[in-house]
């Protein structure tokens, strides 16, 4: 109904982050590593959100990843009540049922997609501390990816950054290229599972010496990814990536747009 200011949700971020810091006792370790989870966090929140905006692209992602940290709590390493992951995953069912469709009902909005991610970062969060696997924090890469990406290419093009925009490669996917909704949330899903795979195969979880190698095998997937996703968006959008452009902002309903603006 009204538009919260930025400061307001960044102070409710923070005071749930300090919480989450709390009830997992972060607070006894190195500061650097405190302000490395509260970064992982803020990144992740807004990325879900960033990314709520096309029919299923929230419900698969989010029903994907719980069945992954359902697994690996039952049958590779507990971390965390089963129950929370059971009573999510059965609200996510419901939200899909009436979002997971050609003409979606609804829409998780920010209130519903951050504390979605809110969740899931708290189960990664503990799932490292339990397993002592860094390699974890690549279980939201797929949209860690879209939207730092984004986030460096308007920056290259000019832009501000805080602004809200239509830049995001599942976008460019939809807008442009003319993809339905529901094969672009599926793609994104599909290729976060594909990692979540990758990563299991590539590590026992039983304490091995094989967890020593974990922050090296975190940067190689991590910076791999990078590379394939920053070759795959040049190759079909174009160098216009790279060009100064002006801003090209949603529009509130009913609201005039200039004469010279143009929308994807």
């Amino acid at each position: 109904m009204l538009d919260v200011p930025i400061k307001f949700r960044l102070l409710a971020q923070f005071a749930a982050i300090a919480l989450l810091l709390l009830q997992f006792n972060l607070f006894s370790y190195p500061i650097a590593l405190i302000v490395a989870v509260v970064g992982f966090l803020i990144i992740s929140f807004n990325a879900y959100n960033f990314l709520d905006g096309i029919n299923g692209m929230l419900a698969a992602h989010t029903m994907m990843q719980l069945g992954c940290l359902l697994y690996i709590n039952r049958f590779r390493i507990h971390f965390i009540d089963d129950r929370l992951l059971i009573i999510v995953t059965a609200a996510t069912i419901v939200f899909a049922f009436f979002n997971f469709r050609t003409k979606a009902v609804c829409f998780a909005g920010d209130v519903g997609s951050i504390t979605t991610a809110f969740i899931i970062c708290s189960c990664i969060i503990k799932l490292i501390l339990v397993s002592k696997n860094f390699l974890f924090i690549n279980l939201l890469l797929v949209y860690h990816l879209d939207a730092i990406t984004t986030f460096i290419f308007r920056w290259i093009q000019g832009q501000n950054v805080l602004q809200a925009h239509n830049k995001h490669f599942y976008l460019f996917l939809v807008n442009v290229l003319k993809w339905p909704h529901l094969k672009v949330a599926v793609l994104y899903a599909g290729i976060q599972l594909s990692i979540n795979l990758f990563i299991l195969y590539l590590f026992d979880l039983k304490g091995s010496d094989s967890n020593f190698y974990n922050i090296p095998y975190t940067v190689l997937l991590t910076g791999t990814m990078a590379t394939l996703v920053v070759i795959t968006r040049i190759g079909l959008e174009g160098s216009d990536l790279f060009r100064k452009a002006p801003d090209r902002t949603f529009l509130v309903a009913n609201q005039k747009a200039p004469k010279n603006y143009k929308v994807i």
